[in-house]
């Protein structure tokens, strides 16, 4: 993996109730969601869009256009939930996976 520019991480309680991570590389010039991971207990609760809510305020306060994420299709795929939040997919296939866009306004 390439050497972080920019990371932005939030932990959110209870105690790993949800991590996320966002970063930028010399390869993702785009802040790109590389992890975003909501505890089976915690589900189904509003939190990952409230943590992408965060993760777009970051990347708003920074100056960015744009939040990449991808995923894997298939059974318990994370696809509906970010399309519905606003996620485009962008039409490239990156290691397998489905890479999206959501603009920023």
């Amino acid at each position: 993996m390439d050497t972080p520019l920019r990371t932005e991480r939030l932990l959110l309680r209870p105690p790993r109730a949800a991590d996320a991570e966002a970063l930028t590389t010399e390869a993702h010039r785009e802040p790109y969601l590389w992890r975003l991971l909501i505890d089976r207990m915690h589900q189904r609760r509003g939190i990952g869009r409230q943590v992408l809510d965060l993760l777009v305020e970051e990347c708003r306060a920074w100056g960015d256009q744009s939040l990449m994420v991808s995923w894997a299709d298939g059974p318990g795929s994370p696809r509906p939930f970010y399309e519905a939040y606003g996620f485009v997919p962008t039409g490239d296939i990156v290691d397998e996976e489905i890479e999206a866009r959501l603009l920023i306004d």
